[in-house]
Protein backbone atom coordinates (compact mmCIF):
# COMPACT_ATOMS: atom_id res chain seq x y z
CA UNK A 1 0.00 0.00 0.00
CA UNK A 2 1.69 3.06 -1.13
CA UNK A 3 1.93 6.36 1.35
CA UNK A 4 -0.03 8.32 -0.67
CA UNK A 5 -3.02 5.91 -0.57
CA UNK A 6 -2.60 5.83 3.36
CA UNK A 7 -2.77 9.19 3.60
CA UNK A 8 -5.64 9.82 1.78
CA UNK A 9 -7.32 7.29 3.77
CA UNK A 10 -6.52 8.69 6.47
CA UNK A 11 -7.89 12.39 5.23
CA UNK A 12 -11.16 10.73 3.99
CA UNK A 13 -11.81 9.13 7.57
CA UNK A 14 -10.73 12.39 9.42
CA UNK A 15 -13.48 14.25 6.61
CA UNK A 16 -16.13 11.47 7.80
CA UNK A 17 -15.47 11.68 11.46
CA UNK A 18 -15.65 15.64 11.25
CA UNK A 19 -18.56 15.60 9.32
CA UNK A 20 -20.28 13.64 11.51
CA UNK A 21 -19.78 15.54 14.36
CA UNK A 22 -21.07 18.42 12.74
CA UNK A 23 -24.34 16.97 12.16
CA UNK A 24 -24.63 15.71 15.72
CA UNK A 25 -27.55 18.36 16.24
CA UNK A 26 -29.11 17.38 13.53
CA UNK A 27 -29.33 13.74 15.40
CA UNK A 28 -30.69 15.48 18.46
CA UNK A 29 -32.95 17.38 16.75
CA UNK A 30 -34.44 14.70 15.20
CA UNK A 31 -34.35 12.45 18.59
CA UNK A 32 -36.41 15.24 20.62
CA UNK A 33 -39.53 15.34 17.63
CA UNK A 34 -39.53 11.57 17.49
CA UNK A 35 -39.52 11.63 21.39
CA UNK A 36 -43.16 11.28 22.09
CA UNK A 37 -43.59 8.45 19.83
CA UNK A 38 -40.93 6.62 21.34
CA UNK A 39 -41.99 6.82 24.80
CA UNK A 40 -45.03 5.22 23.65
CA UNK A 41 -43.30 1.86 22.99
CA UNK A 42 -40.74 2.48 26.28
CA UNK A 43 -38.05 3.91 24.67
CA UNK A 44 -36.09 6.81 25.55
CA UNK A 45 -34.28 9.90 24.33
CA UNK A 46 -30.70 8.72 24.63
CA UNK A 47 -32.01 4.89 22.56
CA UNK A 48 -33.20 7.23 19.71
CA UNK A 49 -30.17 8.91 19.95
CA UNK A 50 -27.41 6.27 19.54
CA UNK A 51 -29.76 4.77 16.98
CA UNK A 52 -29.66 8.08 15.05
CA UNK A 53 -25.99 7.95 15.10
CA UNK A 54 -25.45 5.13 13.70
CA UNK A 55 -28.18 6.13 10.88
CA UNK A 56 -25.68 8.88 9.97
CA UNK A 57 -22.16 7.06 10.02
CA UNK A 58 -24.68 4.62 7.54
CA UNK A 59 -25.46 8.07 5.70
CA UNK A 60 -21.68 9.30 5.71
CA UNK A 61 -20.28 6.14 4.22
CA UNK A 62 -22.40 6.27 1.29
CA UNK A 63 -22.59 10.25 0.72
CA UNK A 64 -21.16 10.87 -2.77
CA UNK A 65 -20.47 14.91 -2.21
CA UNK A 66 -19.41 14.63 -6.20
CA UNK A 67 -23.26 14.39 -7.19
CA UNK A 68 -24.01 17.99 -5.83
CA UNK A 69 -26.19 16.59 -2.38
CA UNK A 70 -25.54 18.16 0.88
CA UNK A 71 -24.64 16.32 3.66
CA UNK A 72 -27.71 16.98 5.90
CA UNK A 73 -29.97 16.71 3.34
CA UNK A 74 -28.67 13.56 1.96
CA UNK A 75 -28.07 12.26 6.06
CA UNK A 76 -31.61 13.19 7.34
CA UNK A 77 -33.74 10.29 6.13
CA UNK A 78 -31.04 7.85 7.05
CA UNK A 79 -30.70 9.29 10.63
CA UNK A 80 -35.01 9.85 10.87
CA UNK A 81 -35.51 6.27 9.08
CA UNK A 82 -33.30 4.66 11.55
CA UNK A 83 -34.82 5.59 14.40
CA UNK A 84 -38.40 4.90 13.47
CA UNK A 85 -37.16 1.83 12.63
CA UNK A 86 -36.53 1.33 15.95
CA UNK A 87 -39.82 2.40 16.91
CA UNK A 88 -41.39 0.10 15.06
CA UNK A 89 -39.31 -2.86 16.05
CA UNK A 90 -40.69 -2.59 19.25
CA UNK A 91 -43.99 -1.45 18.41
CA UNK A 92 -46.97 -4.91 18.57
CA UNK A 93 -48.31 -3.83 14.69
CA UNK A 94 -50.99 -6.27 12.57
CA UNK A 95 -48.75 -7.55 9.87
CA UNK A 96 -50.55 -5.50 7.13
CA UNK A 97 -49.28 -2.38 8.79
CA UNK A 98 -46.02 -3.63 9.40
CA UNK A 99 -46.01 -4.30 5.38
CA UNK A 100 -47.08 -1.35 4.92
CA UNK A 101 -44.08 0.31 6.85
CA UNK A 102 -41.65 -1.32 5.60
CA UNK A 103 -42.67 -0.85 1.78
CA UNK A 104 -42.35 2.95 2.39
CA UNK A 105 -39.00 2.44 4.09
CA UNK A 106 -37.70 0.57 1.43
CA UNK A 107 -38.75 2.66 -1.15
CA UNK A 108 -37.36 5.76 0.96
CA UNK A 109 -33.93 4.02 1.54
CA UNK A 110 -33.36 3.46 -2.25
CA UNK A 111 -34.69 6.86 -3.25
CA UNK A 112 -32.36 8.36 -1.22
CA UNK A 113 -29.16 6.48 -2.28
CA UNK A 114 -30.33 7.23 -6.03
CA UNK A 115 -30.97 10.42 -5.47
CA UNK A 116 -29.11 11.62 -2.88
CA UNK A 117 -31.99 13.45 -1.07
CA UNK A 118 -35.08 12.53 0.28
CA UNK A 119 -37.56 12.07 -2.01
CA UNK A 120 -40.92 13.97 -2.25
CA UNK A 121 -44.15 11.77 -1.91
CA UNK A 122 -44.57 12.02 -5.75
CA UNK A 123 -41.17 10.36 -6.08
CA UNK A 124 -41.94 7.64 -2.89
CA UNK A 125 -45.68 6.83 -4.51
CA UNK A 126 -44.51 5.85 -7.76
CA UNK A 127 -41.52 4.02 -6.55
CA UNK A 128 -43.86 1.96 -4.83
CA UNK A 129 -46.50 1.85 -7.44
CA UNK A 130 -49.51 3.53 -5.82
CA UNK A 131 -51.47 6.78 -6.14
CA UNK A 132 -50.50 9.99 -3.86
CA UNK A 133 -53.92 9.46 -1.62
CA UNK A 134 -53.32 6.00 -1.05
CA UNK A 135 -49.65 6.68 0.04
CA UNK A 136 -51.49 9.64 2.75
CA UNK A 137 -53.76 7.04 3.44
CA UNK A 138 -50.24 4.36 4.22
CA UNK A 139 -48.67 7.09 6.56
CA UNK A 140 -51.51 7.92 8.79
CA UNK A 141 -51.90 3.77 9.12
CA UNK A 142 -48.37 3.56 10.44
CA UNK A 143 -48.37 6.82 11.64
CA UNK A 144 -45.81 9.01 9.89
CA UNK A 145 -48.02 11.86 9.78
CA UNK A 146 -44.55 13.57 9.93
CA UNK A 147 -44.03 13.10 6.20
CA UNK A 148 -46.70 15.03 4.96
CA UNK A 149 -47.92 16.16 1.72
CA UNK A 150 -48.20 19.42 -0.38
CA UNK A 151 -51.85 18.72 0.69
CA UNK A 152 -51.05 17.84 4.43
CA UNK A 153 -49.31 21.30 4.45
CA UNK A 154 -51.37 23.39 2.36
CA UNK A 155 -54.05 22.24 5.36
CA UNK A 156 -51.87 23.25 7.70
CA UNK A 157 -51.46 26.78 6.25
CA UNK A 158 -54.90 27.85 4.92
CA UNK A 159 -58.29 28.61 6.66
CA UNK A 160 -57.62 27.88 9.77
CA UNK A 161 -57.48 31.15 11.61
CA UNK A 162 -55.70 30.25 14.50
CA UNK A 163 -52.76 28.66 12.51
CA UNK A 164 -52.41 32.30 11.23
CA UNK A 165 -52.51 34.22 13.89
CA UNK A 166 -49.92 32.20 15.91
CA UNK A 167 -46.30 33.44 16.76
CA UNK A 168 -45.51 30.92 14.30
CA UNK A 169 -47.33 32.11 11.49
CA UNK A 170 -48.01 35.67 11.17
CA UNK A 171 -46.44 35.63 7.69
CA UNK A 172 -49.21 33.52 6.45
CA UNK A 173 -52.29 36.09 6.72
CA UNK A 174 -52.25 36.16 2.56
CA UNK A 175 -53.49 32.37 2.67
CA UNK A 176 -56.15 32.70 4.53
CA UNK A 177 -58.33 33.56 1.50
CA UNK A 178 -56.85 30.81 -0.85
CA UNK A 179 -58.13 27.71 -1.93
CA UNK A 180 -56.30 24.17 -0.73
CA UNK A 181 -56.39 23.36 -4.09
CA UNK A 182 -54.76 26.47 -5.26
CA UNK A 183 -52.32 26.50 -2.19
CA UNK A 184 -50.98 22.67 -3.68
CA UNK A 185 -50.80 23.73 -6.76
CA UNK A 186 -48.59 27.27 -6.31
CA UNK A 187 -46.54 24.55 -3.22
CA UNK A 188 -45.86 22.31 -6.12
CA UNK A 189 -44.22 25.51 -8.60
CA UNK A 190 -41.22 26.64 -6.10
CA UNK A 191 -37.86 24.74 -6.17
CA UNK A 192 -37.40 21.56 -4.16
CA UNK A 193 -35.11 23.24 -1.93
CA UNK A 194 -38.12 25.38 -0.99
CA UNK A 195 -40.81 23.20 -0.36
CA UNK A 196 -38.42 21.13 2.04
CA UNK A 197 -37.92 24.26 4.24
CA UNK A 198 -41.47 25.09 4.31
CA UNK A 199 -42.29 21.72 5.12
CA UNK A 200 -39.45 21.16 8.24
CA UNK A 201 -40.70 24.95 9.27
CA UNK A 202 -44.46 24.83 9.52
CA UNK A 203 -44.90 20.98 9.50
CA UNK A 204 -42.19 19.56 11.42
CA UNK A 205 -42.16 22.88 13.36
CA UNK A 206 -37.69 22.74 13.31
CA UNK A 207 -36.42 26.07 13.98
CA UNK A 208 -34.42 27.77 11.26
CA UNK A 209 -30.71 26.68 13.61
CA UNK A 210 -32.25 23.47 13.56
CA UNK A 211 -33.24 23.54 9.18
CA UNK A 212 -29.82 24.71 8.95
CA UNK A 213 -28.30 21.56 9.82
CA UNK A 214 -30.47 19.41 7.90
CA UNK A 215 -29.93 21.59 4.41
CA UNK A 216 -26.45 22.75 5.37
CA UNK A 217 -27.48 25.92 5.76
CA UNK A 218 -25.89 28.51 7.66
CA UNK A 219 -29.47 30.10 9.76
CA UNK A 220 -29.34 33.68 7.87
CA UNK A 221 -29.43 31.73 5.02
CA UNK A 222 -32.05 29.57 6.06
CA UNK A 223 -33.87 32.52 6.72
CA UNK A 224 -33.48 34.74 3.53
CA UNK A 225 -34.39 31.43 1.68
CA UNK A 226 -37.99 31.31 4.50
CA UNK A 227 -38.66 34.80 3.05
CA UNK A 228 -37.89 34.21 -0.50
CA UNK A 229 -40.46 31.09 -0.92
CA UNK A 230 -43.02 33.07 0.82
CA UNK A 231 -42.86 35.95 -1.32
CA UNK A 232 -42.47 33.18 -4.37
CA UNK A 233 -45.55 31.57 -2.79
CA UNK A 234 -47.50 35.04 -2.68
CA UNK A 235 -46.65 35.93 -5.86
CA UNK A 236 -47.88 32.69 -7.87
CA UNK A 237 -50.96 32.82 -5.71
CA UNK A 238 -51.95 36.35 -6.90
CA UNK A 239 -51.04 34.96 -10.36
CA UNK A 240 -53.83 32.86 -9.95
CA UNK A 241 -56.09 35.05 -8.38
Amino acid sequence: MSMAYQAYQTWDKQQESDRIEAHLPLVYSLASSLAPRAGLVGLEMGDLVHTGVLGLYTAAASFEESRGSTFGAYAKPFVRGAMLDEIARHKNEPRAVRDKYRKIRDAEEKLVRELMREPTDAELAAEIGIEMKMLNHWLIDIGMRDRASLEDLAERSSFDHADTTTDRQPELHFLKRESKQLLVAALAKLPQREQQLLYLYYQEELTLKEIGYVLDLSESQVSRTHKKALSSLQKLLAEDD
